[in-house]
């Protein structure tokens, strides 16, 4: 019987060790139904929803997945709401990376549809460099590379191809 609880006491030290000396990065925090208020300068710049945070100790931002929602304001004015499957949120860099399905609706009905997207805080841009579909009220227009503000009002897109209505 000595012998049993012995040996269970040093199996139990030993993986103690190998977490201890391992690289696998160790869960900090883990969170369901979170909401997370981004603020600049006092003002919130940022809403972000999610069903689970991740956050763990070998990196500098956290992770969210599922119904991931990010919504964005300018001078305490609404204007765009992003919805995607995950995100990092980066507070060091301040900034937030978003993949896949993603759906960014500007206030005026704009429309913005592609697989990542990154929005920078400091300079209030949001750019995709994948494949993106952006649509207003006149034009719908298909491209590989997108930049705008906030509320996709003043915006680039290369390689642009599409339908535009000039009435």
């Amino acid at each position: 019987m000595k012998l049993v609880i012995i040996a269970l006491f040093l199996i139990s030290c030993s993986e103690i060790r190998e977490v201890k000396n391992s690289n696998t990065p160790i869960n900090v925090q883990e969170s369901s139904s979170v909401e997370i208020t981004i603020t600049d300068k006092g003002e919130i710049s940022s809403l972000v929803k999610s069903d689970l945070l991740i956050q763990n100790d070998k990196e500098s931002f956290m992770r969210l997945n599922g119904n991931v929602q990010i919504i964005l304001f300018e001078n305490k004015n609404l204007s765009s709401i992003t919805s995607c499957d995950s995100a990092f949120v980066d507070q060091e860099k301040n900034i937030i990376k978003a993949f896949g399905n993603i759906q960014v609706k500007g206030i005026e009905e704009k429309f913005l549809f592609c697989q990542t997207m990154e929005w920078n805080n400091d300079s209030n841009k949001i750019i995709s460099d994948s494949d993106v579909l952006f649509i207003t009220s006149k034009d719908t227009l298909y491209g590989n590379y997108f930049e705008s503000d906030i509320d996709l009002s003043n915006w680039i897109l290369r390689n642009p191809k599409g339908v535009i209505n000039n009435e």
